[in-house]
């Protein structure tokens, strides 16, 4: 990276008339020329990571126009993250009308996101601001619209074609989307908290490749590049514009939904064998009695987090102890354990879309099966010492594949039984809304990791705030806010299935469940938006900001 104008040097600051120091407003007369500006606002790829050569050689050198318009006019990166998130919700409303005209436009409107989700970044770094609310409104709008388009390119097709075989693509490229996210948003929590996590794992194997052939070296580098800027939701946009025009937006749909999974199959299958290779297992300590056995694989609520009390009173106490048991007189590792509970729980997931009264009971019994596995590999684990990435990997991993998807099998089978395609779209829309609540989820524990100030329980934050006011509303709201913590849980709703699956009210619970997992996901983007990350209308500028450095010319 070229050398940065000395910002100390008095020649090279911006004095503001009111303060005699820096000027936090960027007055035009101040702002440098573009080329200084562009050297000033480059990011810190040591601290980021690099940027694609697409993002480098055509997103940037645009953006910097677009970020001194902006600066000239006194605008904050939080109010071009505003503009950004607009453009990109804009986007996938676009698709909805479909027609050259919807899909041309929304694709500009997603070009112009990508070139604003750059020029933020930019206008934040010359102004010196710095705050989790632009980080986190800027990771919002990427897990809210990205996927969101491929549903809406479903529906925009189906509607035109009458063939619902859209609205189940599209729900299905979205939920493969989404999972790429959260496993990429997992290994780098496992990377901060723990480190050994290899995060290119497509590197690691071009290497390896090349040091036992060298003659790959050029052509491997070449594919690989060629893929990483196939597979970029950027590379997608400029091409839909073309295919608008002339009619070929099917084909290229069905041809990027394909690489979408594609790629989800590449990386799992890098995670298992790079990423988390299989660790060595030590010897079984001899068993004692269960009460003792209790007491020794009881995990730390401080180490761990707080379990819901149903896990705490009924699960982990009197359920998952006698599974642990026998499975270390079975000689069985935690690892082992986790393997059984992720086919217990994908089976259970994909049982759904046979649907049917009897396939419907065996997935909730599966399911059921698994989230009791899940407590007992735990407890495995802890009795034998075992401390390994991938079994907590494989536990996420699980997770991510196997809860959405038991939705998307709902909609799918209801749709079958009933004719109504509808259900596969509100499958579909539940996973993706479940998702969202989850990488969002995972997306604040990396900023609270990172940079601290992180408020990763809101509602009850909420809680104390109305009870410290209102004291008499202390046990209620505890109580309604505990219902609903429980109610909320996958568990729940397994639980649920059993009497909806004998009473015939499986499309009403499916239904009702879903439009809760929706109003859940909207109650947390309010409250991240009001407790966790609270707007700011003024930025103080950290010490030794960028902000510092503010040439006169123009």
């Amino acid at each position: 990276m070229r050398n940065r104008p000395d910002s100390t040097a008095p020649e090279n600051r911006a004095e503001s008339p009111r303060s005699g120091g820096p000027d936090v407003e960027a007055r035009s007369d101040m702002i440098p020329a573009t080329s200084v500006l562009l050297e000033i606002t480059t990011r810190n790829e040591e601290m980021y990571g690099k940027l694609s050569w697409v993002s480098r050689y055509a997103v940037v050198p645009v953006a910097i126009h677009l970020t001194r318009w902006l600066l000239r006019h006194g605008w904050r990166g939080d109010q071009v993250t505003l503009l950004m998130t607009t453009c990109a919700f804009a986007g996938p409303a676009f698709f909805l009308f479909g027609g050259a005209v919807g899909y041309v436009c929304g694709a500009l409107s997603m070009l112009l996101s990508f070139v604003l989700d750059h020029s933020d970044g930019q206008v934040r770094r010359y102004r010196g601001e710095d705050s989790n609310l632009g980080i986190y409104l800027d990771r919002f709008t990427h897990r809210v619209s990205y996927p969101l388009q491929h549903i809406a390119i479903g529906v925009s097709l189906a509607s035109q074609t009458g063939h619902s075989g859209y609205f189940a693509f599209g729900c299905v490229v979205a939920y493969f989307y989404q999972l790429v996210v959260a496993h990429s948003l997992d290994k780098q929590i496992i990377d901060i908290e723990r480190g050994r996590v290899d995060r290119d794992p497509f590197k690691t194997l071009r290497l390896a490749c090349t040091r036992r052939v060298p003659v790959l070296k050029w052509p491997l580098k070449v594919l690989l590049g060629i893929y990483f800027q196939l597979i970029q939701n950027f590379a997608f946009m400029v091409l839909l514009i073309p295919a608008s025009l002339a009619g070929l937006v099917v084909e290229l749909y069905t041809i990027y939904g394909t690489i979408v999974i594609a790629n989800w199959l590449a990386r799992a299958t890098l995670d298992y064998t790079i990423v988390f290779p299989v660790p060595a297992q030590g010897k079984c300590p001899a068993i004692p009695d269960t009460p003792a056995l209790r007491t020794l694989v009881t995990r730390d609520p401080a180490l761990y987090g707080k379990a819901p009390w149903i896990n705490e009173r009924l699960i982990l106490p009197h359920v998952a102890i006698h599974f642990t048991r026998l499975f270390l007189r079975l000689g069985w590792t935690g690892l082992q354990v986790s393997f059984l509970m992720s086919a217990c729980a994908i089976g259970g997931a994909l049982l759904f879309f046979v649907g049917g009264s009897g396939a419907y009971l065996a997935a909730v019994t599966l399911l059921i099966l698994s989230y009791v596995l899940d407590r007992s590999d735990g407890q495995v684990r802890r009795f034998r010492g075992e401390n390994s990435e991938l079994g907590i990997y494989l536990d996420r991993f699980t997770h991510r594949v196997s809860y959405p998807l038991q939705h998307l099998g709902l909609g799918y089978s209801l749709a079958a039984q009933s004719g109504n395609p509808l259900f596969i779209l509100f499958g579909g829309i539940v996973a993706y809304f479940y998702q969202l609540v989850v990488v969002q989820g995972l997306d604040k524990q990396i900023i609270s990791l990172q940079r601290g100030g992180v408020d990763v329980n809101p509602i009850k934050t909420l809680r104390l705030w109305y009870a410290e006011r209102y004291p008499s509303l202390a046990l209620p709201l505890k109580v309604v806010v505990g219902l609903y913590s429980q109610l909320i849980q996958n568990l729940s709703f397994l639980l649920l299935m059993i009497p909806a699956v004998l009473l015939g009210f499986v499309a009403e619970v499916f239904v009702g469940y879903g439009g809760l997992i929706m109003v859940n996901w909207l109650l947390r983007t309010v409250l991240d938006y009001s407790v966790v990350f609270p707007w700011k209308t003024r930025y103080e500028a950290p010490q030794g900001s960028l902000r510092d450095f503010s040439p006169g010319g123009a």
